[in-house]
């Protein structure tokens, strides 16, 4: 709750109250930023409903609205609950990124088919999956980040409320702080680092962290390509911790390997660790709901998107926490 003043009345503003969007407006209410090369200013929309309390005392003082009394028993209060303020300011957003190629570390599939093609793909995949025609107004946490995404978002100036990158590889990290965050800030990164036998070797086990890296929750989180190198006690505890960071009606989108002739789990590639773990899509299942999740659907990929993501589950948070 966050509280103001006004001559006469008191403001109070619900946190949950407030919307933020930053959708794009380059057609008609962007312009060409003075002195930044490759941005462009973006005008962001803050809308906040507010409550606003006079005493029968400084009711002379209020604006001209049509007064409705509140709910207390103190009939010298009454209140106007249906103003909302428009605040407006301007926000520099990238245009577009060169990323280092020793910085892409995805598929030789998706570098031959293209970063940007295959990022703008999956994301189009993800707002079908969603039931929207795109990802616009939400705030996205992506584990695992990478570059791609970030690349495709920019580049191809698709449309969305904020992007957090949570990611394993420091140089990743500090380049995508210091080239985009510092630059844009619809983006946020966090380097976590947790121990995994293909990415992170050296680092503390899952089990030692008790939220995610980052503040505040999300509309949507996405792990492409995150449960594909997961072994179990990690995937079950990833499913604990990304549970903790959504919004009460938001979705979690994830990939992975699924196999019906495996049992419960294997590690295809004994001698890469990891690099293909797979899963028997039942016993996933049941890591899905233990980690306080409700499956909504369970895919396959589509033959146009094939060599960029294996099967795909999209969850909605369960009643209760686990």
């Amino acid at each position: 709750m966050q509280r103001g003043s006004y001559p006469g009345c008191a403001i109070t503003t619900s946190e949950n109250a407030v919307h933020t969007t930053s959708k794009s407006l380059r057609d008609r209410q962007t312009r060409e930023a003075p002195g930044v090369r490759g941005r462009v200013v973006q005008l962001q929309v803050i809308v906040a409903t507010v409550s606003l309390q006079y005493t029968k005392h400084d009711q002379a003082k209020a604006p001209a609205l049509a007064w409705k009394r509140s709910s207390s028993e103190d009939p010298c209060e009454a209140c106007v609950p249906d103003l909302t303020l428009v605040i407006f300011r301007h926000m520099t957003i990238l245009e577009a990124i060169d990323v280092p190629k020793k910085l892409q570390r995805n598929d030789p599939d998706v570098l031959a088919s293209g970063v940007e093609y295959t990022g703008e793909t999956l994301l189009a995949y993800l707002a079908s999956r969603l039931q929207r025609p795109d990802l616009e107004g939400l705030d996205l946490l992506d584990v695992g980040c990478g570059v791609r995404f970030t690349q495709a978002l920019i580049n191809r100036s698709l449309p969305f409320g904020s992007y957090t990158g949570i990611e394993v590889s420091l140089p990743i990290v500090q380049w995508l702080k210091e080239s985009v965050q510092s630059k844009d800030q619809r983006f946020h990164f966090f380097h976590w680092n947790v121990h995994n036998a293909m990415y992170n070797k050296g680092a503390p086990p899952m089990s030692t962290y008790d939220a995610l890296p980052v503040n505040g929750s999300y509309d949507v989180i996405m792990g492409f390509s995150l449960f594909t190198h997961l072994a179990p006690e990690d995937a079950s505890l990833m499913l604990r911790l990304m549970r903790k960071a959504v919004r009460p009606h938001g979705r979690l989108f994830f990939s992975a390997f699924c196999d019906e002739s495996v049992g419960t789990f294997e590690d295809r590639v004994p001698e890469s660790p990891l690099l293909n773990a797979y899963y028997n899509a039942s016993y996933l299942e049941r890591l899905i709901e233990t980690g306080g999740w409700q499956i909504i659907s369970y895919e396959e990929p589509p033959p146009y998107i094939t060599n960029y993501i294996a099967n795909s589950f999209l969850c909605k948070p369960a009643s209760s926490p686990v």
